[in-house]
C-alpha cells in the first residue's frame, strides 16, 4: 500500500466516521424511546383527520375525475 493509498483510506475513514458516530447516537436514541415522555404533551397535529376540502376542490376533483 502506497501513502496515497494511505492517505486515501484516513480522508475516508476521518469523512465516514463521523456519519457512523451519528447512526449509533440515533440507533440508541430510539432505542431509548419506547416509552412516551410524561412531559411532552403527544397531541399531535399531523395525526388528526383530514378537514373537508373547500367546495371549489371538491368541483376540481370531480370534474377531473368525469362526475360533473
Amino acid at each position: 500500500m502506497t501513502d496515497i493509498d494511505r492517505a486515501i483510506d484516513g480522508l475516508a475513514e476521518a469523512i465516514v466516521q463521523p456519519f457512523t458516530d451519528l447512526v449509533e447516537i440515533l440507533r440508541e436514541m430510539v432505542a431509548d424511546n419506547d416509552e412516551p415522555d410524561p412531559d411532552i404533551h403527544h397531541d399531535d397535529p399531523f395525526n388528526r383527520e383530514p378537514e373537508p376540502l373547500p367546495q371549489n376542490f371538491v368541483w376540481l376533483e370531480d370534474h377531473f375525475r368525469g362526475e360533473r
